[in-house]
Formats: structure tokens, sequence, C-alpha cells
């Protein structure tokens, strides 16, 4: 009680006015007490509906972005639905492709085998030959001919026709055939350009081919094609070529004057015998590649056999 004593001592204070500024003082301490608590409340009171708002706000936020994903969601099905559809159509549209593919190679096989088979119960052959025209056996065979009076088909290789065209069109003038046999004949598998590595090769090699016989011949429509090895057991290459609008033929009699590089003569016309009998319909395989000189050397005596056993020559056009 020592600073009521020095209070009561300098102010000069008695007990009663004493008590009462120790009232007004307690008064007002508990005032301010009162309120320093409400504005205390009052500011909780505040940050609550502050911190309440904020959590209206989020959830509303929340739902937005909930309603957002399954939007997305219904979306994402929808997409996934489409492509599914797609993807049916896609494959329905594929497995008609392959059908009407199937029944053009049909057809074509069909065609061709009229090609081959005149069905009119005659005796028909077909002399063609491959691979060339080089200047060492196609004037050979030319000659063979015109003096048998009887034609022959050529299934004449591209580049080989640009450089003797000469040939090509001595055979077209005396009534022969000319036929596509691509423009390379590349049949090395090792090589980028390998015929049979792709259909697109494939067909750009008929193409070209076709392209120098139009230039020699302006007025070429022939369509009729031979895959380079024959076209058996090619149903993917067939299907591309009768897609191109090009009909394939292939052989029923093989000479076999590619076994070695010279076959005897002997050899080449005795194939030939023995390959004929009880048929009436032959597409008889040669070639007048620069080898083949003893194929040449044959000619005449198989014409003249095909003609002893009453065959028609025809050709193919």
């Amino acid at each position: 009680m020592m600073w009521g004593k020095k209070i009561l001592g300098e102010f000069k204070l008695s007990k009663k006015e004493l008590a009462a500024l120790f009232l007004c003082l307690t008064i007002i301490f508990s005032i301010s007490f009162f309120i320093g608590g409400y504005s205390a409340q009052k500011k909780n009171e505040s940050v609550a509906a502050l911190n309440a708002k904020s959590q209206i706000g989020n959830d509303e936020k929340q739902r937005a972005l909930e309603k957002e994903m399954k939007e997305e969601r219904k979306q994402q099905i929808a997409e996934q639905k489409f492509y599914r559809e797609q993807k049916k159509l896609y494959a329905a549209e594929e497995a008609r492709k392959a059908a009407e593919e199937a029944r053009k190679a049909a057809e074509e096989a069909k065609k061709n085998a009229n090609l081959n088979n005149q069905g009119d119960g005659s005796k028909v052959v077909y002399l063609t030959f491959d691979d060339g025209p080089s200047t060492t056996v196609t004037p050979r065979v030319l000659d063979t001919l015109k003096n048998y009076n009887v034609k022959g088909t050529f299934f004449v290789i591209g580049n080989l026709a640009e450089r003797n065209s000469s040939l090509v069109l001595r055979a077209l003038s005396e009534g022969n055939a000319i036929c596509n046999h691509t423009y390379s004949h590349n049949l090395n598998k090792g090589d980028g350009n390998y015929i049979y590595n792709s259909t697109k090769i494939f067909l750009d090699e008929f193409s070209r081919g076709e392209m120098v016989l139009k230039s020699l011949i302006p007025d070429y429509k022939c369509k009729i094609i031979r895959f380079p090895g024959g076209s058996y057991n090619r149903e993917e290459f067939k299907a591309a070529a009768v897609a191109a609008g090009y009909h394939y033929v292939d052989w029923d009699i093989d000479t076999y004057d590619t076994k070695q590089v010279l076959v005897p003569a002997e050899t080449i016309y005795n194939n030939v015998v023995q390959q004929t009998r009880g048929k009436k319909y032959l597409v008889i395989l040669m070639h007048d590649a620069y080898a083949k000189s003893t194929t040449a050397d044959a000619l005449p005596r198989i014409i003249e056999y095909l003609k002893s056993q009453g065959y028609t020559f025809k050709v193919f056009q």
C-alpha cells in the first residue's frame, strides 16, 4: 500500500476520495476490457463470416469443376463411341473392298482362262516369247514366224524395247502381238527395286513399260501383261494388277529354255512334244533374250509339229 500512501501524501486525497478514484478506474478498466472483448468477438465473427463465404465460394468452384469434369467425361465417352463406330465402318469397308477384289480376281482368272482357252472345240496354240527384244535372237524368231506364216506374242521388256525399237515395230508390222513384261524385269531380291518388293514397285514397272510401248506405238492399248517369273502364288500382285485394269497371262507349256544358258534345241523341242499330248489349248513359253539362240534353232521344228497336230496359231491382243 506504499504507492497509495504516496498518492495520499502528494495529492492529499482522503480515503473516500481514493476509494472513489479506484472505483472509477475499475469501471474504466471493465469498460475497456468489455469493449476490447466485444471488438475481438466482432472481429472473430467477421473472420468466420469471411471464411464461411470463402468456403461457399470454394464449394461452388468445386461443384463447377465437378460439373466440367462430368461434361468432359461425357464428351470422351461420346468420342470413344464415335471412334468405335468409325472403326466398325472402316472394318466393314475393308471387308467390302477385300470381297470386291476377290470377286475381280475371280473374274480375271476366268477371263484369263478364256484367253487361254477359246472354248470352240478347236486346237489352239499361242507361241509366246519373253524377255526381248534382242538383236541376236528376235530377228531370227521373226524370220521363222514369217516363213511359216504364223504369228506370235512378244512380252517385251521396256528398257530393251527402247534400245531395239525397230524390232518392236517390225514384229507389230508383221502381225505379231506386243505385250507388256515390265520395264526392267528386275528379279534381284536384294535390290530395293526388286519388282515384288511391293505392289507399288510392281505396278510402276508395268506403267513404265506401257509408257515405252505407247511412245513407240501411239495407238497402243493392250492391257495384257505377263508377270516376270509368272503369277503363281502372288495373290496380292494379281489383285493389284486386276485393280489397275490389266489382264495377266501365264503359260501351260514351258520349253525350259532358261534352265541353263544354252539348252540344246533338241531338248527344247522334246519338252514341247511331251507336254502338248492330249491338250487342245496351249500357251507355250519361250524366250527371245540375247542368250537364247537355241530357242530360235528349235522354233521351226516346234511350229511344224504343232501344225501337224492340227493346231491353229493365235495371239493375245
